[in-house]
Formats: C-alpha cells, sequence, structure tokens
C-alpha cells in the first residue's frame, strides 16, 4: 500500500514537473576555441548554483569544429591579411520555467544609467518597447522603484511584467526565487555566447591564429628555395654561419615588420614541392613492424589538418625540409649506376658539362652562398659552393661551364669533385 503511495506520489511531481517547465530550449552558437575554456567554466559556475536550487543545468554539446576565414587588422600594429580561425559550433539546451500557461522569457534590469539590459532567454524576441520601459508591475500595479522586473507570456500570447516581489503572489509557486533566477540564467546564456565578429574587423589573440597548412609549406618552400633549408638545432650550432632558422624566416614572411611590404613570392616550383610534401607526410603510416616514430606521427596528423597554429610552424615547416632531402637524396640515386670517381686535377681549369640536380644554400659571414650539385654524363659528382650573382643555374638544366678544380671530397664512400670560379662558356 505504501508502495503504491510512494509511486502516485512522484508521478504527480513528474506531472507538476512537466507542467513547470516548457519542452527544452535549443540553441546553437558558432564560438572561436580558444573562448571554449572560458564558456564552459562560466556554465559550471551557473549549473553549481542550479543544483543547489534544484533546477536542471545547462547542458553544452559540441557539435563540430572548422576553419572561418577572417581579416586581421590588428597584431600589434596595422596590417590586414586573411588568417585563419578554428571556431566550435555548440548546442546548448536548457529549461525555461513555465507555470499554469505563463512562461518566463525575459529579466529586465532597471538599475542601468540609460536603458535597460535585457535579457532574454533564448529562441525569444522581445517587442522594443521594454527597452524603455519603466520598473513597473503589472500585476499589483504599484508604481514604485525596482531594481529587477519579469516578462511573462500565457499561452496564449498575453504578456505581462512582474516585479521580482510580486512573482510568488502571481504564480502561487512555492519557490519563485528558483523560477526567477532559472530565467536569469537562461537570458545569460546569449550575452555570454555573443559573437564579436563583426565583419571584416576581428580581434583575436596571436595564439587562435591558424595558417593554412598548404600555404604554410608553400612560404616554406619559398624559403628553402632562396636560403636552403636551416634548421634550428644548425642555428645553435653555428651561429657565426646562421642568423636564422628556416621557421624563423617563414614567420617573417608570413607576419612582416610595420610597414614592411610581404615579400610572399610563390613561384610554380614551391608550389610543386608544397604540394609533394604535404602528400607525402599525410601518408605516412607505421612500417611493417608497426614502428612509427613521434616525429612522423605529429607531422602526419600536422598535414591531414587543414590549418595549423603558429605553434606549430616549426614542427610543420619541417616537413617541407624532409621531403626535399629525401626527394634530391632519391634523384641521386637514380638512374644507371654512377661512376664514383674524381675528376681532374686540383687547381687546373677544365670545360666541363654538367647538369644541375639539386640547388640549396646558406647565409653566411661573407652573403648567401649557393650551393650547385651536379653531374656530368659519366654522373660523376660535383659541387660548387656560389657567391656569385652574375650567375645563376636552375634545377635539372645542363650548362657548359669553365670551372677550376678546387679539392676531392668523399663522404660515406661517395667521391665528389669541388668546383671553383665557375663561368658560362661563351
Amino acid at each position: 500500500m505504501e508502495n503504491q503511495k510512494d509511486a502516485e506520489k512522484f508521478e504527480k511531481i513528474e506531472r507538476e514537473e512537466q507542467e513547470f517547465y516548457k519542452p527544452e530550449i535549443r540553441e546553437v552558437y558558432h564560438v572561436p576555441k580558444y573562448n571554449m575554456g572560458f564558456l564552459t567554466e562560466q556554465i559550471e559556475k551557473l549549473n553549481k548554483k542550479a543544483k543547489k536550487l534544484g533546477l536542471d543545468p545547462i547542458i553544452m554539446e559540441e557539435i563540430r569544429e572548422y576553419d572561418k576565414t577572417i581579416k586581421r587588422t590588428e597584431y600589434g600594429y596595422f596590417m590586414e591579411r586573411q588568417f585563419k580561425v578554428r571556431f566550435v559550433e555548440v548546442r546548448v539546451t536548457g529549461k525555461s520555467p513555465k507555470f499554469e500557461g505563463w512562461t518566463f522569457v525575459a529579466a529586465i534590469e532597471h538599475d542601468k544609467a540609460s536603458k535597460n539590459l535585457i535579457k532574454c532567454i533564448p529562441g525569444i524576441e522581445l517587442d522594443h518597447k521594454y527597452r524603455d520601459a519603466p520598473p513597473d508591475c503589472h500585476h499589483c500595479n504599484t508604481n514604485r522603484w525596482r531594481k529587477k522586473t519579469f516578462v511573462c507570456r500565457h499561452d496564449d500570447g498575453k504578456e505581462i511584467q512582474v516585479g521580482s516581489t510580486c512573482v510568488k503572489d502571481f504564480l502561487g509557486h512555492k519557490s519563485p526565487e528558483s523560477i526567477a533566477w532559472q530565467c536569469e540564467m537562461l537570458g545569460s546564456i546569449r550575452e555570454m555566447f555573443y559573437n564579436p565578429d563583426h565583419g571584416d574587423e576581428f580581434k583575436c589573440p596571436k595564439s587562435a591564429i591558424r595558417i593554412p597548412i598548404r600555404e604554410l609549406l608553400e612560404v616554406t618552400a619559398q624559403s628553402i628555395r632562396e636560403h636552403g633549408w636551416i634548421s634550428k638545432s644548425k642555428v645553435m650550432e653555428r651561429p657565426d654561419l646562421y642568423e636564422f632558422s628556416t621557421a624563423d624566416d617563414v614567420m617573417e614572411l608570413l607576419f612582416p615588420l610595420p610597414m614592411k611590404p610581404s615579400l610572399i613570392d610563390i613561384q610554380r616550383q614551391d608550389a610543386i614541392l608544397a604540394y609533394g610534401a604535404m602528400q607525402w607526410a599525410s601518408a605516412l603510416r607505421p612500417d611493417s613492424s608497426g614502428k612509427f616514430s613521434d616525429y612522423f606521427y605529429n607531422i602526419s596528423v600536422l598535414a591531414n589538418e587543414s590549418s595549423i597554429g603558429i605553434p606549430e610552424i616549426g614542427l610543420a615547416a619541417s616537413i617541407v625540409g624532409v621531403w626535399k632531402n629525401k626527394r634530391d637524396k632519391e634523384k641521386l640515386e637514380k638512374g644507371p649506376k654512377k661512376l664514383n670517381e674524381h675528376f681532374g686535377e686540383i687547381k687546373k681549369r677544365y670545360d666541363l658539362e654538367l647538369t644541375v640536380k639539386t640547388i640549396s644554400g646558406f647565409d653566411g659571414e661573407w652573403g648567401y652562398t649557393t650551393i650547385y650539385k651536379m653531374e656530368d654524363k659519366d654522373l660523376r659528382r660535383f659541387s660548387w659552393f656560389s657567391t656569385s650573382y652574375k650567375i645563376k643555374l636552375h634545377e635539372g638544366e645542363t650548362y657548359k661551364l669553365k670551372a677550376t678544380i678546387k679539392g676531392h671530397n668523399e663522404w660515406k664512400g661517395t667521391k665528389e669533385t669541388m668546383l671553383t670560379r665557375a663561368t658560362l662558356a661563351k
């Protein structure tokens, strides 16, 4: 008998709850990812108080992440450039208080210096008349100063403005404070999720800026073409030869100094190199033994991203450097068996016909040095460290040169002839 009474009691409570709350309110917002931590913290604070009052919590669900193109005009100075920012699409769910056909739709704060501050429940549009409405209560019809009033809407469309102290008398509910607070809590949602994106004037912290991975790799390819691949470890080991790493140069290209024109000049060969590097890295998988180093795993993750953050530029830039070295090595090893021997006598000048296989370089004490790796028709290897601005050779082209033999080198069993004072034969 007692069990039956308890069951009936719970059923009654459930019916009252269903009557008290209208169906769930669901709103979808688009939030910059760097704001998600703050929003989550704020909702947790609201839900902590809701739990104390015995109210339903606000639920925030992440639907998806995506990149949005924005135009940033503030980066410590005036600069106009398009970037990517990672956004999160979220769904916010809550229940609006409802009793005997009346639903709380907004809270109005009257203690502002100018107009009222209105906090509407998500999905509700309030008549503009409330923006200037005096703090009157249409239930008791007493005109006096009130800090806060509430707007209630009946199922038949009728609206009434009720003073905070009259909520209990108007609804006859045992906990008017809870009802009012639930209304304010839901009304604060819009304020919390307000998107400050006003067209092109979007301001965000540096840490939120993202660079499209394809663009980043192409800029890296340009830097390698102009200066060669320079790792951070090289700069630390030989600061006398290297002033900056490839990653540092890429940062300067992407974010030039104030009033300095952009030096980005992507050429066809840069785009090809970048595309090949991205395809290679994105396809990396563990080998047959299941081994997969952290480095290769990480660059594979980045290559499959649509964009990357500024802290990841160094790692992403290495994708192009590693891929170019790998490709250059394969080019040197591909084809018929090479004649592994030195050419000519040191200090003697020769007429040569050589094909440029790879081009790299570095900045040193005497300016920029271009390194040409070449082969003759017998596939003997030659190298020329050139500081000349008058002669510029191109990869894959064959040239007739006059050059002096500077020395004979050997590295891991591979012999190479070093050239100096090279000129194009007439």
